[in-house]
């Protein structure tokens, strides 16, 4: 299984600054500036954890996968400065 960038709560506890977008959104709900340092432009595909965990859980009891590889995530490209954005529409004092 092939997964596309991870979302869920507590990601930046685990991952710190490895995950910009989980610091944008859990920097702006603990009242941080969040600065994107390389832009925002680039593409990326988005799946929330319990999405992920359900892939995992399904390929786990499917009785005959068809494939060896699966990837998951929505198909969908985000950028960054767009995920900022939104977050800024529910939090409209965030710095990012």
């Amino acid at each position: 299984m092939r997964f596309s960038t991870t979302l869920g709560p507590g990601k930046t506890a685990r991952h710190g600054k490895m995950s910009i977008l989980s610091q944008i959104i859990e920097g702006a709900h603990m009242g941080k500036a969040v600065k994107i340092e390389k832009g925002g432009d680039q593409k990326d595909d988005i799946i929330y954890t319990k999405d992920a965990a359900q892939s995992i859980y399904l390929a786990c009891t499917t009785p005959r996968l068809r494939y060896k590889a699966y990837n998951i995530g929505t198909g969908i490209g985000y950028i960054l400065k767009d995920v900022a954005e939104e977050v800024k529409q529910l939090i409209p004092d965030a710095e990012i």
